[in-house]
């Protein structure tokens, strides 16, 4: 079997290197390294040139082209039997393949999905966020209805970040070319990220998701996810997707239930509700509950401080277009400031798995493949994996309605 890591990167050289040195530090030998420069200076074929592997595949547009396309023509390069993405801030543990490997024995040809973890650059432009860590040690891995979730994140009851999205999971080939088949490309709306996670959730019966990590989302100066959630701290990364964002299969900006497309949230559920219009409008079963999701939304209000009274009139113009009424919107107070994350740990009895905060120490890990390396050392090994299967009432219940084409 082949992994496929595919990074897709434009102008960010400072960040790419340990990106691919985290991939290239892999304890299996069979992976490739699938790099896509979208039209970057120099420098980026510069940074892959010093590598000298032979794991790394490198190939660049000629002309800028928006994410979700610049993603798809990635994909296309892509020759594993299972592909996942990194960003270019982003990075691999050690034995990432190793503990796939060890996975797909188990179920062969699965799509598999793990929970990441986070890394801040310290070049981040949250300066309170520089150098701090969000870690988990887990070693449960369970296989999962896709369906389920998804009802669960129409529902606003589970996160869009648990979606078996190709950024957090090895997807198998034959699902990627059945998703093309059918509709023309794989990436299927304006965010690469979500798109895919919603499209596999659809097409997949099941999926196996792992507390195990196997991968760190990286947050640098660059990211323009981070840029959406703080644009009144720094919108360079975010203004610039927003300037050329395209691709999918429809031009809407923001659904007609939704207001404030700067806010972040109220952008991916514009996605959600755009998609399901346009992919599965009669499933009646899998259904936004708009009272939830403006719920979310007001947890998001307090971050945006200087603009906080911008958000608290978006949800109240959402509140009314949904229906939903204004005394039961609770808004929490702005934050004064953004201030560091105090240590704390959690446990989660259910699942195993151990979640704490912490700041790295800037000498010791300098960049994110560093960070892969301790990581890696304190995670549950492929021996310790606890292999959790579909319960039989629910998987008998997945394969019938295969059977009745209602999957």
């Amino acid at each position: 079997m082949l992994y496929s890591f595919v990074v897709p990167t434009r102008e960010r050289p400072d960040v790419l290197k340990g990106t691919i040195g985290s991939i290239l530090n892999q304890t299996r030998s069979n992976f490739e390294v699938v790099v896509m420069d979208n039209a970057s200076s120099p420098a980026t074929k510069d940074v892959v040139d010093s590598f000298q592997s032979p794991h790394i595949r490198y190939f660049r547009s000629d002309e800028r082209l928006a994410m979700t396309d610049n993603w798809e023509l990635a994909l296309q390069h892509a020759t594993g039997d299972y592909v996942t993405v990194l960003g270019d801030d982003d990075g691999a543990l050690p034995d990432a393949v190793e503990i796939a490997e060890e996975i797909h024995k188990v179920w062969p040809g699965a799509l598999l999905t793990w929970r990441p973890l986070i890394y801040f650059w310290p070049n981040t432009f949250i300066e309170a966020y520089r150098n701090l860590v969000h870690m988990h040690l887990g070693s449960r891995v369970e296989e999962r209805s896709a369906r389920a979730l998804l009802k669960d994140v129409y529902a606003c009851k589970k996160l869009y970040d648990e979606l078996p999205s190709l950024y957090d999971s090895f997807v198998p080939r034959n699902l990627i070319e059945k998703i093309r088949a059918k509709y023309g490309r794989y990436f299927l709306s304006l965010s690469p990220d979500i798109a895919s996670g919603l499209i596999n959730a659809l097409i997949a019966e099941t999926y196996i998701y792992s507390y195990r990590p196997l991968a760190i989302r990286g947050i640098s100066y660059h990211s323009t996810g981070t840029s959406q959630s703080f644009p009144h701290v720094e919108n360079s990364p975010a203004k610039l997707f927003s300037k050329e964002v395209k691709g999918g299969t429809w031009d809407k900006a923001l659904h007609e239930k939704l207001a404030g497309d700067f806010i972040i949230e109220v952008s991916i559920t514009s996605e959600f509700l755009c998609f399901k219009e346009k992919y599965f409008p009669d499933d009646q079963e899998i259904q936004p509950d708009m009272r939830r999701f403006i719920k979310w939304f007001c947890k998001s209000a307090p971050r945006f401080m200087a603009r906080y009274d911008e958000v608290k009139e978006a949800i109240y113009t959402m509140a009314k277009k949904n229906g939903v009424p204004s005394w039961s919107i609770r808004i929490p107070p702005r934050w004064p400031s953004i201030e560091q994350v105090k240590r704390n740990q959690t446990y989660d009895k259910n699942t195993n798995t151990l979640y704490w905060s912490f700041y790295a120490n800037e000498n010791q890990i300098k960049n994110i493949a560093d960070f892969a390396q301790l990581a890696s050392s304190i995670s549950a090994s492929k021996e310790n994996l606890e292999i959790v299967h579909l319960p039989q009432k629910l998987s008998v219940a997945v394969r019938l309605m295969k059977a009745c084409g209602l999957r």
